[in-house]
């Protein structure tokens, strides 16, 4: 074996997404309620929702998957148990993403 063939990976990117880490229902950093909103490009799988719900550790993670044929973005939840229906701090994070009223 060479000296590469032993060497571990560490890291390995499978994916990129883009996600806003939010604080709804407040006005100061850090307080409210925190809700990763993610901006989908595709569509992805239920399992890889729920792992990135449980890699994010929040009360619910939203996902904003690409316009369909209606013209509506679906939205799913997911906590770190599972999908679940509806979520209004999530969805109200989720608005505000795509009406771009994020602020630096």
């Amino acid at each position: 074996m060479d000296g590469n063939s032993q060497q571990k990976c560490l890291f390995k990117i499978t994916m990129a997404i883009t996600y806003y880490l939010l604080d709804t229902f407040t006005k100061e950093k850090f307080k409210g309620n925190p809700t990763p909103v993610c901006i989908l490009e595709k569509s992805l799988s239920i399992k890889t929702m729920h792992s990135l719900a449980k890699e994010f550790n929040s009360p619910v993670t939203v996902f904003v998957e690409p316009q369909n044929e209606n013209k509506i973005y679906p939205i799913r939840y997911f906590t770190v148990t599972g999908e679940i229906p509806a979520c209004g701090h999530a969805t109200l994070g989720a608005a505000f993403v795509k009406q771009g009223r994020i602020k630096n």
